[in-house]
């Protein structure tokens, strides 16, 4: 059986990329290649 969830609407304003949402992604896709970078390392020797 399963379960329907509604999603809430949102407007378009809400869907709009501002230059903080580029900043944030991009300390994220950092931090996430320095973490990943760090475990190949780990795991190669």
């Amino acid at each position: 059986m399963s379960v329907l969830m509604s999603l809430p609407i949102r407007s378009f304003d809400d869907e709009t990329i501002t230059p903080a949402d580029i900043v944030a992604w991009a300390k994220v896709e950092r931090a996430l290649s320095a973490k990943r970078e760090a475990t190949r390392k780990r795991r190669k020797g």
